[in-house]
């Protein structure tokens, strides 16, 4: 995820936020993309499908099956193991970035 942490924040408002349920976890804007690079060093995304996508004015909520390897941060970065889960983002706007959005996940199902 290290390398996709720079481009995942720059879709953020300047006063914008992640917030992460299973993490129990809030990164604003300045915080983003080294918050997400400590999160997840070893999450490596090969598949991402979007499963549902419902609008309400300036809110979205989706659910993906993602598919990849992770390691949990007691484990090196070689040993990755397989993992699929469901998750959910519920993202609010400001124009054409991101105000917010939550992120929830079975941490366990990813970070075993």
């Amino acid at each position: 995820m290290a390398g996709d942490a720079a481009a995942v924040a720059r879709c953020y408002a300047e006063d914008g936020v992640w917030i992460d349920h299973a993490l129990a976890r809030e990164l604003h804007h300045g915080a983003i993309e080294g918050g997400l690079s400590a999160a997840f060093p070893y999450l490596t995304l090969t598949e991402m499908t979007l499963l549902i996508a419902v609008q309400t004015g300036d809110a979205i909520l989706t659910e993906w099956r993602w598919s990849g390897t992770s390691s949990n941060h007691s484990r090196a970065a070689a040993d990755q193991t397989p993992f699929t889960a469901e998750v959910e983002f519920l993202f609010t706007f400001d124009g054409d970035l991101i105000k917010t959005s939550e992120f929830s996940y079975d941490h366990g199902s990813v970070f075993n």
